[in-house]
């Protein structure tokens, strides 16, 4: 039994009977992976932002421009993938296995901050072929996030408050929107464009350390946890839930007008806007089904899915490049999001007709033993029936 009384939850069952906060250790927990995503989409985006600075001499005068050709934009923005897909399911199974705090503090927080804080450097003094390298790292580094997050989500956001927590996705589209109004302000600082990378970077090290010295990856390992709302969590995780599907077709709707509309600049942005913010449904959607799916193994399923849709995150950068020869050629980039928009509406689709809720019965770990076990006692049937007949 549960009750809600202002900022506390009573709760009741069995011999377990407490008060406990609203606000626990559960949501600070949370907040912190919440901060960690903010992070990786910070620096997912920063190049994005600091492409541009890098390669225009107005943007700041103050500070050397690297050379680079269209082509060369588009592979630098799809690099990032080639790490990203390869290291999200082993990051996953890691996740599930040896916990989701240290993969991504480590993976996704230090390692890929070094990464981002060597872009400039690199892009001044090496070459493009480094800066490529760079950010083949970085994907590799953030590999882990999603996938980690979604294991940690597993351990600490309970079935009736999985709808609630989902908000610790927001930290994605709100990192990438930040970095999008603030990278031009930081290139034209006295700091200049390399600044961009070196905030990011800083910033994605510090919440790495502090992560690792704050995050727990289940309550069950949390030092200060109370015993009230773990004994909530684990009493909790024994019930089970089951969500609608929460489609996408609002974001194809939002790039039609770039497409087919001769809008400006401004309208352009707001539409593009307008979609990334609706792009959030996908935490309530298929990201959340994991933990439907198989919370016990939700890391590693994530760093499946993920790797099998970013592949057309490699594909697009390099694709656009080719459709868009003239960058103020609005049918060409009217074709770029008429295509994003159609492969939406069809992935939701898919999603929508073939989508479930139910728990799988390979979630329970001992599901392959319960089937060799079946299957060695029908043998053993069969024999012992085959010797009485002989008999």
């Amino acid at each position: 039994m549960f009750c809600l009384c202002r900022d506390r939850i009573f709760f009741c069952c069995g011999e377990s009977v407490a008060w406990i906060s609203l606000i626990g250790t559960r949501h600070r927990q949370i907040f912190i992976i919440f901060c960690g995503l903010f992070m990786c989409y910070i620096q997912r985006a920063n190049l994005a932002v600091g492409l541009v600075a890098m390669t225009d001499s107005t943007a700041n005068p103050d500070f050397p421009t690297v050379q680079f050709t269209t082509y060369q934009k588009g592979l630098l923005s799809g690099v990032f993938y080639w790490g990203y897909l390869t290291s999200g399911i082993p990051l996953g199974y890691l996740a599930d296995k040896y916990g989701s705090v240290r993969v991504m503090s480590i993976a996704g927080g230090i390692f890929c901050g070094i990464a981002t804080i060597i872009v400039p450097y690199a892009a001044i003094n090496w070459s493009f072929e480094v800066v490529c390298a760079s950010r083949i790292i970085q994907g590799l580094g953030q590999g882990s996030f999603l996938p980690s997050t979604q294991s940690f989500l597993s351990k600490w956001a309970i079935p009736q408050e999985r709808e609630y927590f989902a908000w610790v996705w927001s930290g994605c589209q709100l990192g990438t929107i930040v970095m999008t109004l603030l990278g031009g302000v930081i290139a034209e600082s006295p700091g200049g464009w390399p600044t961009i990378f070196y905030a990011s970077g800083g910033l994605s090290i510090a919440w790495g350390i502090f992560c690792l010295m704050y995050g727990a990856s289940s309550p069950a390992v949390h030092k200060t946890i109370s015993k009230e709302e773990k004994d909530y969590i684990e009493i909790n995780f024994q019930s089970s839930s089951k969500k609608g599907k929460v489609t996408m077709y609002g974001t194809a709707a939002a790039l039609m007008p770039v497409c087919f509309l001769n809008v400006t600049s401004t309208g352009a942005v707001v539409s593009l806007m307008l979609a990334n913010g609706l792009n959030g449904a996908v935490y309530l959607g298929y990201l959340s089904n994991h933990l439907d799916l198989a919370p016990n193994y939700a890391g590693f399923l994530l760093g499946v899915s993920n790797a099998l849709g970013n592949i057309t995150s490699i594909i697009a950068p390099s694709w656009a490049g080719y459709v868009v020869e003239d960058d103020h050629n609005m049918q060409q980039w009217g074709i770029v999001f008429l295509v994003s928009a159609l492969v939406k509406v069809f992935g939701n689709t898919v999603f929508l007709i073939f989508g479930s809720t139910t728990v799988q019965p390979w979630n329970d770990p001992d599901f392959g033993k319960t089937n060799n076990v079946m299957k060695n006692n029908g043998r053993r049937k069969s024999l012992n029936e085959e010797e009485e007949s002989q008999i």
